[in-house]
């Protein structure tokens, strides 16, 4: 009994070293449209255990990858959203008949895990276009790439698909 009480701080200081830094899924991660034009919404999703702050930064690293890989150089962030949300990967596979009272064990809201979700509404700034003067909330987008990699320790984790972004 006491080796799985010393081993529960271990897996819980290991799960959290998830980076949530891929496609998104049922446990959370990014995922992004364009709106229009120049315009994407961009959205990353973490179990409550993650700070605000840190899917922040893998939210503007998305950012930051989607403006680099469609030839831009910089992004504007127009709106930020914070929000909490139920997680969609615990849908019940019971079928009722319609208006038949759910089954025992169909509470979505017991079944489902709170995750927290960032969504940031950017505007591109493609190469050759000149930067925007009226506001403040333009990113350098190779800057915030090489800056959140590092100040998450992310360098390790896809070395090939993203050498095209760090800098040498």
């Amino acid at each position: 009994m006491k080796k799985y009480i010393l081993l529960l701080p271990v897996v819980f200081l290991l799960s959290s070293c998830e980076s949530y830094y891929w496609p998104r899924d049922h446990t959370g991660g990014f995922e992004e449209g364009r709106l229009s034009g120049q315009l994407w919404n961009v959205r990353m999703v973490a179990h409550t255990g993650k700070s605000w702050d840190y899917i922040n930064d893998l939210c503007l690293l998305r950012c930051a990858e989607v403006c680099l890989d469609n030839n831009g150089y910089a992004f504007v962030l127009e709106r930020v959203t914070y929000s909490k949300e139920r997680d969609r990967g615990f849908v019940s596979a019971r079928v009722t008949r319609p208006g038949a009272p759910p089954l025992p064990g169909d509470n979505l809201g017991k079944r489902s895990r709170m995750m927290k979700a960032v969504i940031m509404e950017v505007r591109m700034v493609l190469e050759g276009e000149p930067l925007p003067t009226t506001t403040d909330n333009i990113y350098d987008a190779q800057y915030v790439f090489t800056t959140v990699i590092r100040k998450r320790k992310l360098d390790e984790w896809d070395p090939i698909k993203y050498t095209g972004h760090m800098e040498k």
